[in-house]
């Protein structure tokens, strides 16, 4: 989450059994889903971290890899 502030992400830690980052986009926040998308893995990819970025009803959720 310090890394995706630190590049104007805000985003929310959130528990469903496994640890995930939310980041709201789409209709709902001026943030466009696929742009933002672009940019979390753009910046997953430069860190090296092995999270996977999905779109999720409106959100991007970063969650570990096979969770």
């Amino acid at each position: 989450m310090e890394v995706l502030a630190a590049h104007g992400v805000e985003a929310a830690a959130n528990e469903d059994g496994y640890v995930s980052v939310e980041v709201p986009c789409g209709k709902d926040d001026q943030r466009d889903c696929q742009e933002l998308m672009a940019d979390i893995e753009a910046l997953l990819t430069e860190k090296n971290l092995p999270f996977v970025p999905e779109e999720v009803e409106g959100r991007i959720v970063i969650r570990p890899p096979a969770s």
